[in-house]
């Protein structure tokens, strides 16, 4: 998969906070939050990007 400007954007907007809705990431960037959506699967499809949890044993 090769990436453009708009993947590269939504993978540094995840890096800095991953919590940022397709919303806010769509509003960033100039496109639509259905293409943010469909952009994030795909990465995540090819491998690009996984969503992981990061435990902090402390608090549990």
């Amino acid at each position: 998969m090769k990436l453009d400007q708009t993947d590269k954007k939504i993978i540094q907007l995840l890096g800095a906070d991953a919590r940022m809705s397709n919303n806010q990431m769509a509003k960033v960037i100039g496109v639509t939050e259905g293409t943010v959506r469909n952009r994030i699967q795909k990465l995540i499809e090819n491998k690009i990007i996984k969503i992981s949890v990061i435990n902090n044993i402390n608090r549990m």
